[in-house]
């Protein structure tokens, strides 16, 4: 069998050069012919030597004076002088796949099966669209595969293959742990392997590091520049270009790359098969290799904070480094052998694959011809002659629902159209058949969803107008009923949780949507009485946008505050209920991104209709302290605390602690119901700290009551959620001098919080200070609140929060024009120290002026 593989350009050094070396050689040596064709000599001509052929192929010598059709007209020339490929490789860019398609199309149906394989996603290299001329693709990562399917037809295989590294001949390298011993290997260009991320990182550690950079590049000057205003120019060796660096490494503690975007890290693989760990940006080409705390740590692309507490906690030995030996075992995957066992078993797969296709495409087109001329009898032959050769497919499938459509066998044909959806769930033509049938079987909702997903798969415009005019007489004709009772729309919600027992044991509607990435058609079944629709994670917005339509009125729960903002559209026919089972301000793991995520859950719980929580903390966060009128609670009877109370009378059908009314009623509960039952809940606990909240809901609307209550419970247990109850309630009783000393002695707060009081007190400026403490408690819904009337200086420092650098800069600049103290607080001063630093700017004379004030 012979095997072209064929690209545009390889420069004779790096990554690539290596794959196809050893791929190459591995097929020859399991008996294949392998040549390799480029349309260009490479710059470094010693790479050719490793190669089995090669040839070239383009009709001129300089690339900048060529054209895709020149690569075509020089592949296809070569083609009639030599012996005829049986497989075509096309390699590196998705342009490869329309010069191999079109060098061949003179063969017709003798033409070879071409192979796409992409070495970065698809969108690097551009020219997405000429993907769809190869038959099947070779995907070196999942996420570059995931890019695939975007631009691909349905029902065209991507198979995972990985990256070969001969591993056979790494030696390992000694783990420096004594010494920390950093090292970067790859080219000097910072727009995608953004050194700057590491120099950031590095610039706050503790000075006893080193780091060995092999590689040059276009940026080197820009990245030696930006070391030396970080002050890490000395603690770096710049190594330059080195043919096998590895010769020159005698020990390490870690490789570190913090690329934007890499197809396969092949470095990740050289360096764990020489024993040593790895921290990588979350790039595409890092999640196939690093498992966390096995071989390595991975961090958020850009993220030089995260990089810096990774390096850190090496530094500190707080993380143990992983051994030699599980480092060289992570990577066993990616050995030449595995790999190419992969990539032979993907060729010869697709091989047969697309001379199945061919055979059967006559086959196909005979049947379609019997049908179109009425000559069931021998169509229905025919099919069964198709199934003996090829077995049951799309096509099988189509064709047989076809047959039954036109005998009025209306259940076998849906059967066999739900069969076909199964397979391919966005083909047109089985969609729309699938529409017609279940017009014809008076199921005119399953016809009408049916229609929809026909028109957002389609692009024919003729198609597109009539289905569109279908769907206006569907609706015209009032076969669109509304439920009088309510409907309840759940999002892969478990069926063990409270609310959704409850909802259940009422006999409410429900629908559940899961998601499920691994089904090729979306599936709807009933269940204990649930309604479910099991589909992908690409298309559920379709199907709520569907189901919110269909059922006006519905409310939809999620505790997800991301897919509420998501669904805000849709407020015009359902109502948005936030279960919130989470405390963002105390139980937030991600501290680097905590602010981002209460500003986005903030929006979500402004848009809303109703906020419900079985936790009396958030409940009292929500409800006070973030002043929301549209938070209740409920009593969820499975929390361990609640199995020890009376809870009789509060599930109790006229109850607001009930869930079901709670989510049905919530605009009818009155004050009187809801004070009775926080009394009875503070009678029932005796556990002192347990029941300050529920005496705190009781007392909600008596702020001095509550006031005691909290700093009575704060000096004796000083927890958290507490502390920032008391502080945001001594801001609304103007308690200045407690608050100052609160802040101050607490260890809940920034230092930054504690100074700029300081500064703030000498004023005597009360809303100033209220702002500074509920941006220190991150009440962010209180400042948003109050924005249009706030100042320079509070928008500035409110935007700074929220990571929101340039507009929050913006606010600083207007600050610098008014005649005010405050542009000299030690915040102001900092944060603008910060931004410049960000920026590469120079921050030294506000970061002096920083340290100057807390001084």
């Amino acid at each position: 069998m012979i095997i072209d593989i064929v690209l545009c350009y390889a420069q004779g050094i790096g990554g690539l050069e290596v794959v196809l070396t050893n791929v190459s050689n591995e097929l020859v040596k399991r008996g294949y012919k392998v040549r390799i064709f480029l349309a260009y000599k490479p710059k470094y001509t010693k790479w050719l030597e490793t190669l089995p052929e090669v040839y070239f192929y383009s009709l001129k010598e300089d690339i900048d004076d060529s054209d895709i059709n020149d690569l075509v007209l020089g592949y296809k020339n070569m083609l009639l002088e030599m012996e005829k490929p049986d497989i075509i490789i096309a390699t590196h860019a998705p342009t490869l796949s329309y010069v191999c398609k079109e060098s061949v199309k003179f063969l017709g149906e003798a033409r070879p099966v071409i192979v796409s394989w992409l070495h970065s996603v698809p969108e690097y290299f551009g020219g997405e669209e000429y993907l769809n001329y190869s038959d099947s693709y070779l995907a070196i990562s999942h996420y570059i595969g995931k890019q695939i399917k975007k631009y691909i037809d349905k029902g065209k295989e991507v198979y995972y293959v990985g990256n070969p590294v001969d591993t056979t001949s790494f030696n390992t390298v000694k783990q420096s742990k004594e010494k920390f011993k950093i090292l970067f290997v790859g080219r000097l260009s910072n727009h995608e392997k953004r050194l700057d991320v590491l120099f950031k990182a590095l610039s706050l550690l503790d000075k006893d590091w080193e780091l060995n950079i092999f590689g040059r590049g276009q940026d080197e000057g820009e990245l030696r520049n930006l070391a030396m205003k970080l002050n890490i120019y000395g603690n770096i060796n710049w190594l330059g270009w080195v043919e096998n660096p590895w010769e020159s490494i005698d020990s390490a503690t870690v490789l570190v790359l913090t690329s934007d975007f890499e197809g396969f890290a092949m470095v990740l693989i050289e360096a764990l098969g020489r024993g040593i760990p790895v921290i990588s940006s979350d790039c595409s080409g890092s999640t196939d290799i690093i498992e966390s705390n096995k071989n390595g740590w991975m961090f958020k692309k850009g993220d030089y904070e995260q990089l810096y507490i990774i390096l850190k906690n090496i530094q500190s030995k707080m993380n143990a480094l992983p051994n030699s030996d599980d480092c060289v075992k992570s990577v066993e995957m990616f050995s030449v052998n595995n790999v190419v066992d992969k990539i032979e078993s993907a060729l010869l797969e697709s091989y047969k694959n697309f001379k199945n296709k061919i055979k059967t495409t006559n086959l196909i087109e005979n049947i379609k011809i019997l049908i179109e001329n009425g000559d069931f009898h021998s169509a229905s032959k025919m099919i069964d002659m198709y199934i003996d050769l090829y077995g049951y497919d799309l096509d099988l499938y189509c064709m047989k629902g076809i047959v039954s459509l036109q005998q009025n066998n209306l259940n076998d044909a849906y059967n066999n159209f739900k069969l076909a959806l199964d397979i391919e769930n966005n083909n047109v033509d089985v969609l729309y058949n699938m529409a017609y049938t279940c017009l014809l079987k008076e199921n005119n909702e399953e016809s009408k969803y049916y229609y929809k997903e026909c028109l957002n798969n389609s692009i024919e415009d003729d198609l597109n107008t009539e289905i569109e005019n279908l769907l206006q007489d569907l609706y015209n004709n009032n076969y669109y009923e509304e439920s009088n009772d309510k409907t309840f729309i759940t999002i892969n919600m478990d069926k063990d949780n409270f609310i959704f027992r409850k909802l259940l044991e009422d006999k409410k509607n429900i629908i559940n949507i899961i998601y499920n990435d691994s089904i090729k058609c979306e599936r709807f079944y009933l269940e204990n009485g649930i309604s479910t629709y099991e589909t992908d994670s690409e298309r559920y917005k379709n199907l709520i946008e569907y189901l919110a339509r269909k059922n006006k009125s519905a409310i939809f729960i999620s505790s997800d505050y991301n897919q509420l903002v998501e669904f805000r559209y849709l407020r015009e026919y359902i109502k948005l209920a936030y279960y919130c089972n989470k405390n963002l301000y105390t139980k937030e793991s991600d501290y680097l991104n905590q602010s981002s995520y209460m500003d986005i859950e903030m929006k979500a719980c402004n848009l809303v209709d109703l906020i419900i929580t079985d936790d009396i903390e958030v409940y009292i966060l929500k409800k006070i302290v973030e002043y929301r009128k549209n938070v209740y609670f409920f009593i969820n009877t499975n929390i361990e605390s609640m199995r020890k109370i009376d809870l009789t009378y509060l599930i109790e059908d006229n109850s607001c602690f009930y869930i079901v009314n709670v989510l049905e009623n919530y605009f009818s509960i009155s004050d009187e119901e809801l004070n009775d039952n926080f009394m009875m809940l503070s009678d029932s606990i005796y556990d002192e700290y347990k029941k300050a909240f529920y005496l705190i809901a009781l007392n909600q609307k008596d702020i001095h009551k509550i006031s005691e209550i909290s700093s009575y419970i704060y000096n004796k247990y000083n927890s958290e959620v507490i502390y920032i109850i008391y502080l945001y309630l001594l801001t609304q009783i103007n308690e200045t001098d407690v608050l100052k000393n609160t802040i101050i002695n607490s260890k809940y707060c920034e230092e930054i919080y504690g100074y700029e009081l300081l500064y703030v007190d000498f004023m005597n400026d009360v809303d100033t200070m209220n702002f500074i403490v509920n941006l220190s408690i991150k009440n962010y819904t209180y400042i948003y609140n109050n924005l249009n009337k706030y100042d320079f200086y509070k928008r500035a420092n409110y935007k700074f929060a929220l990571n929101l650098f340039n507009e929050s800069y913006n606010e600083y600049i207007k600050l610098f024009e008014e005649d005010t103290p405050l542009k000299n607080s030690p915040m102001v001063s900092r944060n603008i120290a910060y931004i410049k630093y960000m920026n590469g700017e120079k921050y030294n004379y506000f970061y002096e002026k920083y340290k100057s004030l807390v001084k």
